[in-house]
């Protein structure tokens, strides 16, 4: 935990969200991506006939903006979030890992 605090100095920055009404931050959120908002759907139920927890709406926001950005890596500690990484590498080539496995790849 402890190098946690070199995020900032690599340029890790907290991910912006997808536009919403009356959550919506101008020079901060993005549009949304047809093809990714259709996954967020059929993911979160497949996860829910599994009983498995579902990222709730922040967290597919902050995923969807993240992809729409192109951004490389998406850093996090949620648990449903990091059970479906392989499903969002395969589909949309991002990669979800937590914060500490990424300080530790870049060693």
């Amino acid at each position: 935990m402890d190098r946690l605090n070199e995020l900032a100095m690599l340029n890790i920055n907290e991910a912006p969200s997808i536009t919403r009404i009356g959550f919506w931050k101008i020079g901060r959120d993005v549009f949304a991506d047809d093809e990714f908002a259709d996954f967020s759907s059929s993911i979160a139920d497949i996860l829910q006939k599994k009983r498995a927890r579902v990222p709730d709406w922040r967290d597919w926001d902050h995923m969807h903006a993240h992809y729409v950005l192109k951004r490389d890596v998406f850093l996090t500690w949620d648990k449903p979030i990091l059970s479906i990484a392989d499903e969002l590498q395969n589909r949309f080539a991002m990669v979800v890992m937590t914060p500490e496995a990424y300080l530790a790849s870049r060693v």
